[in-house]
């Protein structure tokens, strides 16, 4: 969570060229269907875990409240190259691929980013291999902007912990806050 907010915080405070608009007006932001965007935090340790924990409160949460048929709900996960290529590991499943093509079954995607250091030519060789080619219309790559493409994981968590704000604890288990 404060590796997400450190970034959000770097991307607001700096205004030049090299930022994230994505959108150049509030119809183009509307027509981008973002509105029915929701942003979650789950501690489960496995992302077929995490999609599981998402479409069940979902699904129960949608059932009590609005009643009727639940609307199909896409999971994106935010990763970097080096996570996403342990999602692809097979000895973090017990029964690979099923519990990997349950994920995408289950509304999961990536969306990852790649920092410096990871030349196109290996990732273009890992998205090569056979096994993947069922999966890379699940797969999306988030272009980091200059000034942020550098910093790791590993970085803010040195930061976090020289620092002097206080740092929230891990979060709870999913929590399901409302429909609109």
């Amino acid at each position: 969570m404060r590796m997400v907010d450190m970034l959000a915080t770097t991307v607001v405070k700096d205004t030049t060229a090299d930022t994230w608009h994505l959108w150049k007006s509030r119809a183009q932001f509307d027509a981008s269907n973002l509105h029915n965007m929701a942003i979650g935090m789950v501690n489960s340790p496995r992302f077929v875990d995490k999609c599981k924990a998402v479409s069940n409160v979902v699904q129960s949460e949608w059932e009590r409240i609005k009643g009727g048929p639940v609307p199909r709900v896409l999971s994106y996960f935010a990763m970097g190259w080096d996570t996403l290529i342990r999602v692809f590991d097979p000895k973090y499943y017990s029964d690979y691929p099923r519990e990997l093509d349950e994920f995408f079954a289950n509304g999961g995607r990536i969306a990852y980013s790649r920092r410096v250091g990871f030349p196109d030519a290996d990732v273009d060789a890992f998205f090569a291999r056979h096994e993947m080619a069922t999966y890379l219309q699940y797969i999306f790559e988030l272009k980091l902007p200059k000034r942020v493409k550098h910093i790791s994981s590993s970085d803010v968590r040195v930061a976090v912990r020289d620092s002097t704000q206080s740092v929230r604890d891990i979060p709870p288990p999913f929590r399901f806050i409302g429909l609109i």
